[in-house]
């Protein structure tokens, strides 16, 4: 479980608007592979006692983050027949149709160890 790849949590972006660069304590519940449907995960959502976590933020541009927002909004909204429809927010352009984000991060990470 320690060696797992960086899962994005649910939501994987959010806005500073609220934050508006204090600091505040937030639970924080375990990321998932989002390739494989919610069933077949074979972990919890929480860390247990013991386990080494690395928490990795990193900050992105407005149209970036309006990118990711829209399309986890979306993705939440699959299948749900009374949901608005939405359009997901592209910061590609060109001549042809595109779709996707060109994207620069700025990382910081921090490993902790779970107390026991």
């Amino acid at each position: 479980m320690n060696s797992e790849p960086f899962y994005p949590g649910d939501p994987s972006a959010f806005d500073d608007d609220f934050i508006d660069g204090t600091s505040y304590i937030f639970p924080v519940e375990r990321g998932r592979d989002k390739n494989l449907p919610n069933t077949t995960s074979k972990y919890t959502d929480y860390y247990e006692r013991g386990d080494t976590v690395t928490f990795k933020v990193s900050q992105i541009d407005r149209n970036s983050f309006d990118f990711w927002e829209t399309l986890e909004f979306s993705q939440q909204n699959t299948g749900n027949p009374f949901a608005s429809p939405i359009k997901i927010k592209s910061n590609v352009t060109g001549t042809a149709p595109a779709f996707g984000v060109f994207c620069g991060y700025a990382p910081q990470q921090k490993t902790l160890i779970i107390p026991r």
